[in-house]
């Protein structure tokens, strides 16, 4: 059984990471786009943010020698959110909690609050997760209230549009490919022409435009909303809408989903134009400047799309409407392409290299050796070897005694040693101080300690690797599935699957307070 507050700081940090290593992605996306801005048509600058979305959705992503995070220095704050999801949603993984520069004390990642003496304090990261999930809640509240408050406006302000109008936006979907029975209602609540609904889909037009406009403008009009619901963008902007409220801290992909917006305009434009053979890109322009004369921008909500949901970008459109050819929404293989590639390094994580047999690789952002010999790693520090592995923060090493310390947040992973066993490699994590001599790891400050599905957390531990033996001390627990021991001092011994301890309390339930 997964600790729903365990899960909730894992889930946050799988958050952080995917919001960063987006934000890579759309820089990358926005490179391309001013590289290709004249050679790669507007549908396909559209499917690059493809990409990107992918990004925000995959829990998971495969390894690759090509990944682009490979190459960002890694910070504080990335060390601190990058989370292995494989690793801990397989029965292996641990995290320690640790006081602070401040003394305050962090909560356990792998407890409840309260399981220690000293957890009391709510952790910066515990902190975070309630900041976003407030500010998460009011944005999906206000979407709520502001679409229903536009259905119910929209059943009393508005009225259907005349026959004629019904039936050419019949025989323009005929020409898209599709079929539209919907109902198309003029109203006073929106200022330009746009579509909205995911499963029954309405055209909304401003009141007394079809008086403004010719036959023709109004043909191309009814063409342009059309096309978005053939090219699915309604369920695009819902997606994307829900990607930017649980992402809401992040400005670089509110710019990005704002990018996003406006190629999906120029690519629907693309499709309009390139369907009607009478429809020529001059006029379509000319069309978008009288709508942009007499209808101010209509932003409509997260469920609808319109053609002119802003000026700021009119001047580039019109320049791509120019350049539009018949073919313009044809397939791409430079545009496929890019998307290969963007997806071949934005859709894989760095790959750990390959340790030689008997050599340790140590890899840091930087290094210096102090006068007593000691090696000190700073920034982010991976410590890789056969038999062990060691993500930290800062590292010093001290070849004389053979002794390794590692401030911050470490993460240590011991594969197996000694008689094969089922519980697979052996996991340890820390937010404090970690000394490891020779076989024995020693961690301090709220450990939480897993070996397959066991999990044990207590004040200090020590780990030998020889023996398989946890030495656990101060206030202790077992959680073995629905089992739970609770003592002063435990020692577990993996090989053997046996458990000795002092002053040991049985509880056959789920975790929680013991009576």
């Amino acid at each position: 059984m997964i600790d729903p507050h365990d899960l909730a700081i894992r889930l946050f940090d799988g958050l952080l990471e995917s919001s960063w290593q987006a934000s890579v992605l759309a820089g990358l996306v926005l490179a391309v786009r001013w590289v290709f801005r004249r050679s790669l048509p507007s549908r396909w600058r559209y499917l690059l943010w493809m990409v990107v979305i992918g990004r925000l959705l995959l829990p998971a992503l495969p390894e690759s020698s090509a990944s682009v995070y490979r190459y960002i220095p890694a910070s504080r704050f990335q060390a601190l959110v990058e989370k292995d999801w494989a690793r801990w949603m397989a029965p292996v993984g641990s995290e320690i909690g640790a006081q602070d520069g401040n003394g305050e004390v962090s909560a356990l990642a792998g407890a409840t609050p309260g399981a220690f003496a000293g957890s009391a304090s709510i952790s910066k990261k515990e902190a975070a997760v309630v900041i976003w999930l407030l500010g998460a809640s009011l944005l999906t509240g206000l979407l709520i209230l502001r679409t229903a408050l536009f259905h119910r406006s929209l059943s009393i302000e508005s009225k259907r549009a005349a026959k004629e109008v019904q039936l050419l936006a019949g025989k323009i979907a005929e020409d898209l490919g599709m079929t539209y029975s919907g109902p198309i209602r003029e109203t006073s609540l929106v200022t330009s022409p746009a579509v909205m609904g995911l499963f029954h889909p309405t055209l909304l037009l401003p009141a007394g435009i079809a008086s403004r406009l010719t036959d023709d403008e109004l043909q191309m009009v009814l063409r342009h909303e059309l096309a978005h619901l053939k090219r699915g963008d309604l369920w695009m902007n819902f997606v994307a809408t829900a990607l930017q409220i649980v992402h809401w801290f992040n400005p670089l992909l509110w710019f990005a989903f704002a990018c996003m917006r406006q190629d999906r305009e120029m690519a629907t434009d693309a499709l309009a134009i390139s369907s009607s053979p009478s429809t020529s890109p001059s006029a379509y322009g000319q069309m978008l400047l009288k709508l942009a004369v007499h209808y101010p921008p209509c932003r409509g909500t997260a469920l609808s799309a319109g053609i002119l949901e802003t000026h700021q970008n009119l001047k580039r459109r019109l320049e791509q409407i120019i350049e539009v050819r018949p073919n313009a929404y044809a397939w791409s293989t430079p545009g496929l392409g890019l998307i290969i590639v963007l997806a071949t390094v934005g859709l894989t994580r760095a790959s750990v290299p390959v340790v030689p047999g008997g050599e340790t690789v140590i890899t840091s952002d930087s290094m210096k050796r102090e006068a007593d010999k000691s090696e000190v790693f700073a920034g982010h520090v991976l410590v890789q070897s056969p038999d062990i592995h060691i993500q930290a923060d800062d590292l010093r090493l001290d070849l004389t005694p053979g002794l390794m310390t590692a401030t911050g947040t470490v993460r240590v992973t011991l594969q197996k040693s000694g008689a094969p066993t089922s519980t697979g490699p052996v996991t340890i994590t820390a937010d404090g101080s970690n000394n490891y001599r020779g076989q024995v790891a020693m961690a301090e400050n709220n450990v939480t300690f897993r070996a397959g599905a066991v999990k044990i957390l207590a004040d200090h531990a020590s780990y030998d690797r020889s023996t398989r033996t946890l030495q656990a001390s101060g206030h202790v627990q077992v959680i073995d599935g629905k089992q739970v021991f609770r003592s002063d001092n435990i020692i577990y011994e993996l090989a053997a699957n046996t458990v000795a301890s002092s002053k040991l309390i049985w509880k056959m339930s789920a975790f929680g307070p013991t009576e």
